[in-house]
């Protein structure tokens, strides 16, 4: 089959994803149809840098099914755990498929699916704002804008359940959209550039999550210094007055929000969910256990089990044990979940199965930085912040998306230096 095909099915998958989760399984499935039929009929032997098993399992993201495979020989969750090889067989299928294609397929398929995955955040965005915007002039009778839309009932899960996403996981595709726009070099319309950028970013902000905004504040600031410094060399003039419309910019941001549900989230809330705070009020109406009570229950509960941990498919209910021995009343009621990738490993898997997963990260921004791409260390900074405050490895809408780009860039840096 005609290898332009592989890239249209690369593109589909990439628009579609950040879209409608369901129809990014379908595109995947059909990219693997694709491209398993063009590498059959292309036959390619794996070159011998890569056919290390041990280099091919722990360097990608087939060490999250080995991991699976060893917990449930000890489990106590076994149906849990056999439901758990369906929901990741991406993790192992794309992979494999990756380790028979060459560079020159890899190096399409990235630039198709990474431009493509642009245009899907950016229709994703423009749904999500025009439904919030509606709903929230409906409600007021008119072309009004107040402080509310910016409250409770048109930020976080409510501006983004329309689509059916996690916020922090919508969010987490958005910052990697701006990546790709900014430090691809295909992308060269700089107003198409500055319109995309404008509507990503104003969709993040109605998106509410702290995660998110502390990615985006991240990447601005790196950002800015690199485009600043440049900017220093040829004009300190312009750099000035550059410096000056951002600082009035983000000043006047900040008291437009100042007294909003934006604002709250960031600031007391912020602080009482990084505090101690069991069963208390986190605002005027509500009581909750804060998220750092909740990680210390699950952590002293994971060491009871701490080199191996409880099994395969154990995590969700081996917190609400932690939940109960802490006497997190609040917790046990919504049952939470751990809420951070690290804890789960840590929980299912043990201090082994914690170590694995950190060393995968380690070894990502290893070959992004040796490969010097921006791109690629972006995504795998991106993710990692992300999985300290849910467990988004879990997650199907991540599921599909990581196993994609995060094999790719992989392969991409280990067959870049095959053609070098």
């Amino acid at each position: 089959m005609d290898r332009k095909f592989v890239f249209y099915a690369a593109g589909l998958f990439g628009v579609v994803t950040p879209i409608y989760t369901k129809l990014g399984n379908v595109a995947l499935g059909i990219f693997a149809v694709f491209i398993a039929v063009h590498l059959l009929k292309n036959r390619q032997a794996v070159p011998s840098t890569i056919a290390n098993w041990s280099k091919f399992i722990f360097g990608t993201t087939i060490f999250i099914i080995v991991l699976l495979l060893l917990g449930l020989t000890y489990t106590d969750y076994t149906s849990r755990a056999f439901k758990l090889f369906g929901n990741y067989f991406s993790y192992l299928l794309v992979p494999f498929l990756f380790l028979f294609a060459p560079f020159d397929l890899l190096q399409g398929i990235r630039e198709k699916a990474t431009q493509y995955f642009v245009y899907g955040c950016v229709i994703s965005s423009v749904i999500l704002l025009g439904h919030n915007f509606y709903d929230y002039f409906l409600a007021k009778g008119g072309w009004i804008i107040e402080e509310d839309l910016f409250g409770y009932y048109y930020t976080y899960h409510e501006f983004a359940t329309f689509l059916k996403f996690h916020p922090t996981l919508l969010g987490t595709y958005y910052i990697f959209a701006l990546l790709v726009l900014h430090e691809s070099k295909y992308w060269t319309n700089k107003v198409l550039k500055i319109i995309f950028s404008f509507i990503l970013i104003l969709c993040i902000i109605f998106l509410n999550s702290r995660a998110v905004y502390l990615l985006l504040a991240l990447y601005g600031m790196v950002y800015s210094f690199q485009r600043g410094s440049a900017l220093f060399r040829k004009s300190k003039g312009r750099f000035v007055g550059l410096l000056v419309l951002g600082i009035a910019m983000a000043t006047g941001g900040l008291m437009l929000l100042k007294d909003t549900y934006i604002y709250e989230r960031m600031t007391d809330q912020l602080i009482w969910e990084l505090k101690e705070n069991n069963g208390t009020f986190y605002d005027d109406q509500h009581q909750n256990d804060s998220r750092v009570s909740r990680w210390e229950a699950i952590y002293k509960h994971a060491l009871q089990k701490p080199l191996l941990g409880f099994g395969a498919g154990s995590e969700d209910q081996e917190v609400l044990v932690a939940y109960k021995e802490a006497d997190l009343q609040h917790a046990l009621a919504y049952e939470y979940g751990p809420h951070n990738q690290y804890l789960s490993f840590l929980v299912a898997y043990g201090f082994l199965g914690l170590g694995c997963f950190v060393f995968y990260l380690y070894y990502q921004l290893r070959l992004a930085c040796l490969g010097r791409d921006r791109v690629y260390f972006g995504l795998i900074i991106a993710v990692a912040l992300s999985c300290m405050f849910d467990s988004v490895l879990y997650l199907n809408t991540t599921i599909i998306f990581f196993a994609f780009f995060g094999n790719l860039f992989t392969f991409l840096s280990w067959k870049s230096k095959i053609t070098d």
